[in-house]
């Protein structure tokens, strides 16, 4: 099923002019990470914690918190969800192991940060397992290297799943307590979930578009073959000139 270029436009276009004047207090309960380091990527609105709650029992941030046992324990996290697993660069290298001494669940996905990468197929374990956690009391941390794509767009995605947001209500949900911005090829997965879960929001204006896209492709069409007509029509008389030139030189 293809994504909803409406819907695509309208979350992108909310990710980008979104600014720090709408962002909450933060100042909850739940303790905020340290400002983020020099050697972070640059977003469009960088992150101002390593890690932030989005909603009652989902932290959302970066490596670094992932790799302090010590902070997940006093802050509460019972389960983590690494969405960039892995030894290679941009990936955070735990697992289960790295965990389990401190009482902490793991699960992992190995997503590249790359809109190509398909990330629909985690879509709904991940959602399943973060909805497990909570259900059982539990606080997850879901991360990636950053915080801001990957583990950002299956916290979308959870949030879709099982809690039966549409996509700009998760979106305003989690912006509104941290600074994301899932790349352009998750937010169209994001939007084609949406899509599936909630149907057509714009049926009228995406048929519009495919009438317009139709008429224009005929009126490009029509327009060549007349030019084509009109060509053939010129190289005829064309022909017929040479030919009584000829004519008439024999003659002559």
């Amino acid at each position: 099923m293809a994504y909803s270029a409406q819907v695509f436009n309208k979350a992108r276009e909310y990710l980008r002019s979104f600014t720090d004047n709408h962002l909450d207090d933060r100042r909850t309960n739940m303790p905020s990470g340290a400002q983020p380091t020099f050697w972070m990527y640059t977003y469009p609105t960088q992150p101002k914690n390593n890690f932030d709650e989005v909603f009652p029992g989902i932290v959302l941030g970066d490596h670094q918190l992932a790799r302090n046992k010590p902070q997940l324990q006093a802050i509460g996290i019972t389960h983590i969800l690494n969405c960039a697993m892995g030894a290679k660069f941009n990936q955070v290298n735990t697992n289960a192991d790295y965990y389990s001494m401190a009482g902490i669940q793991f699960m992992g996905i190995k997503a590249q940060d790359s809109p190509t990468y398909n990330m629909m197929p985690h879509f709904k374990p991940c959602a399943e397992y973060i909805d497990k956690a909570l259900k059982s009391g539990g606080k997850v941390y879901v991360h990636c290297q950053s915080g801001v794509s990957r583990s950002a767009t299956i916290t979308l995605a959870s949030l879709m799943l099982q809690k039966n947001m549409e996509l700009m209500n998760a979106l305003m949900t989690v912006r509104s307590k941290r600074e994301i911005y899932p790349n352009d090829g998750f937010l169209k997965q994001l939007c084609e979930l949406d899509k599936t879960l909630y149907g057509d929001k714009y049926p009228d204006e995406e048929k519009q578009d495919t009438t317009n896209q139709k008429q224009g492709a005929n009126q490009k069409q029509s327009a060549n073959k007349k030019k084509d007509a009109s060509q053939k029509q010129a190289a005829n008389e064309n022909q017929k000139q040479h030919d009584s030139s000829s004519k008439k030189a024999k003659t002559s």
